[in-house]
């Protein structure tokens, strides 16, 4: 913007300073602040001369109002000698009106030898037409440079116009079109979006932050154990000894799935890399499901409910699979005694819910529920093997597929939704 204003005022400089140039070629060209000068007819001078005459004789009328009437300035000047050069001067006087036209005088001799000089009187104006000359031209330049500056902001502006969404009511209503109201709303838009993507960047970097912090919290616990294992280990023999090697396998396996976790999960959440979408069956996906295969140690039944007529859904079969299995093995880890898990196509989407009749969820867990390495209960969370990334993985899986997923909690269980669009 600054550069734009600086273009502007060079332009208008340089505008006006050919202007100002060109009026005063002009002005000395054709002479315009010259004064024109004026003067006094042979009829006129007879008239001041009968005046003057009327003066000598009688005193009126004054010399004051004849030179008003003449628009002249008539004094009284010294009489004319006896001397030859003053004799000669006077002779022509009297034998013809005389005047000083380049100097802008003129006498007047009377019978009696006073000598009268009436003065042209020049009036001065606050303007000549030179000046208004100048006055056009710089005013030219000034309009000239609105104009320039006019058309350097539109065409900065033009990029904007296809970010303007909603149409002014005067628009919608007269079909009329205001570019200024057009130049604001746009980049009153355009503001809007800047600020967007920051809190949208901010947002990102405040996760990152909190990934790293959550990563480096989850690998201290087994590679403290590991640690401890080994380092015990040196010092025992016999079964001992085997069992604490045992305890740092443990801890190595499951470091391992830990790592394989978190890269699945930094994959899944990367939304530059689209999924692979195809129609995949409902019935096929549900049938999947019913084949999970729960941990040894699962009370609770799985029950699978089919839909009437087979529908399809626009996905990745991989990744959605993942979704619902990550779905399907966290309620048979919390159910008492069963899991059901349905579809039913409700307004043009796919609803497949994950049921389950476990403790329920309080409220105060629920928005946080999806965010990496979150569990309500760590130590339980531990001895089932979770890591907290199950259902941040199902999270990041919808939001790749621009479906969605919610859960309701209470008393009697826990209910998982996920609202996926059909397939065309």
């Amino acid at each position: 913007m600054k550069r734009l204003f600086l273009i502007g005022a060079t332009f208008g400089i340089a505008l006006s300073a050919l202007g100002w140039a060109l009026s005063l070629l002009l002005t000395a060209y054709f002479q315009l602040n010259d004064s024109q000068p004026s003067f006094l007819n042979e009829s006129d001078y007879q008239e001041i001369s009968e005046d003057l005459v009327s003066f000598d004789q009688v005193g009126q009328p004054s010399l004051d109002d004849i030179s008003y009437e003449y628009d002249v300035l008539v004094v009284e000047v010294e009489p004319l000698g006896t001397d030859a050069a003053d004799q000669m001067l006077a002779s022509e006087i009297k034998n013809e009106w005389y005047s000083f036209e380049d100097q802008g005088y003129y006498l007047f001799l009377l019978d009696n030898n006073r000598l009268f000089e009436a003065s042209l009187i020049e009036y001065e104006t606050l303007f000549a037409l030179g000046h208004w000359l100048q006055l056009l031209f710089q005013c030219l330049a000034i309009l000239a440079t609105v104009a320039f500056m006019m058309m350097l902001v539109n065409q900065r502006l033009k990029p904007l116009e296809g970010m303007k969404t909603v149409p002014s009511t005067a628009d919608a209503e007269t079909g009329a079109k205001d570019p200024v109201n057009d130049a604001v709303q746009a980049l009153a838009e355009a503001r809007r979006e800047v600020q967007t993507l920051k809190d949208k960047q901010r947002d990102m970097a405040a996760d990152h932050r909190d990934l790293l912090a959550s990563v480096a919290h989850e690998f201290r616990n087994p590679l403290a154990r590991l640690q401890f294992a080994n380092e015990m280990a040196m010092e025992r023999t016999g079964d001992e000894q085997n069992a604490l090697h045992l305890e740092a396998n443990h801890a190595a396996i499951e470091l391992d799935d830990l790592v394989r976790e978190t890269l699945r999960y930094s994959r899944l959440s990367n939304l530059d890399e689209a999924p692979i979408l195809e129609p995949v069956s409902v019935i096929d996906l549900l049938r999947v499901m019913a084949d999970f295969k729960a941990a040894p140690d699962t009370k609770a039944e799985l029950s699978i409910e089919y839909p009437i007529e087979d529908v399809y859904v626009n996905a990745d079969r991989r990744l959605i699979e993942r979704a619902l299995g990550n779905l399907v093995s966290n309620a048979l880890r919390y159910a008492n005694q069963q899991v059901i898990v349905s579809a039913a196509e409700k307004n043009g989407l796919i609803h497949f819910d994950v049921a389950d009749d476990g403790p329920g969820i309080a409220v105060a867990h629920q928005q946080r529920l999806f965010e990496p390495f979150y569990r309500v209960e760590r130590s339980r969370s531990r001895e089932t093997g979770g890591f907290g990334l199950g259902l941040s993985i199902v999270k990041s899986i919808c939001d790749k597929h621009g479906a969605e997923v919610r859960l309701t909690s209470g008393a009697e269980g826990t209910k998982f939704t996920l609202t996926w669009p059909l397939a065309a």
